[in-house]
């Protein structure tokens, strides 16, 4: 079964500066089938709200403090879960350019 199953994307890594809204992209994720997915995401840090976890593309605030926050993405596709896919999301101080 493990063919048909669907397949999370998570995006890809990115830097952003605080202060500002930064927005995760799980719209790369497919199903070999071509179904409609449902998307799950879970912060890996327990301070960052994302502001709707069932969006393929949810956003949050980078808040004040220069860190970098994990986040997992599973993919449904009315059957079967997908392997988590996780992404990484640096925020920096915007008088430190990356």
């Amino acid at each position: 079964y493990k063919f048909y199953i669907p397949v999370s994307y998570a995006g890809e890594e990115e830097n952003y500066y605080i202060g500002c809204n930064a927005t995760l992209d799980g719209t790369l994720s497919y199903d070999p089938e071509e179904a409609n997915l449902t998307y799950l995401w879970t912060s890996l840090n327990e301070n960052i709200i994302l502001d709707d976890p069932t969006s393929s593309t949810p956003s949050f605030s980078t808040g004040a403090v220069a860190n970098s926050y994990s986040f997992s993405l599973i993919v449904n596709d009315g059957e079967y879960d997908s392997d988590p896919s996780t992404v990484t999301i640096t925020v920096v101080d915007e008088n430190y350019p990356p």
